[in-house]
């Protein structure tokens, strides 16, 4: 069965990952106990193996927090996209605007504010001319109707 997509980066998936084999590594071994007297010499070793596991889940959550941090307090250029806004049509506007975001963001955690600003204002750059042209284009063929009809 095929897992679905996580909002996590990988990095953070990783660590998820790492802290499910050490809890079930622990419980693994839990299970192989048989009586008191096993219990008693493996207490040690459980509670080495729980200080581990805390510190892990400790790691995974700095991880978590830093990566909301990131991504909650940061915006794409505000302007860029409301040059956007202007250029789409409703029905694009949505779509576009919210793959560029994502991708944004992803490019936000991976490299920083400033490399992922640049790469957000390329993206529009590179995306402006084909709806001007649309735009001009239009324009153009209601002046030659306009002409036409007076």
């Amino acid at each position: 069965m095929k897992q679905p997509e996580s909002q996590w980066p990988p990095e953070i998936n990783s660590r998820f990952e790492d802290l499910l084999v050490e809890a079930r590594s622990i419980h693994a071994f839990m299970d192989e106990l048989n009586g008191p007297q096993d219990w008693r010499n493996a207490e040690a070793v459980i509670l080495a193996r729980g200080a581990q596991l805390c510190n892990l889940m400790q790691e995974t959550t700095t991880a978590v927090l830093a990566y909301k941090a990131i991504s909650c307090n940061s915006r794409a250029p505000f302007h860029a996209e409301y040059l956007l806004h202007l250029l789409l049509a409703k029905q694009e506007r949505e779509a576009l605007i919210g793959d560029l975001l994502e991708e944004y963001k992803q490019i936000l955690h991976h490299f920083g504010k400033r490399y992922a600003d640049v790469w957000f204002y390329k993206q529009v750059a590179f995306s402006i001319w084909p709806f001007v042209r649309r735009i001009v284009t239009r324009a153009a063929a209601f002046l030659w109707l306009s002409r036409l009809i007076s």
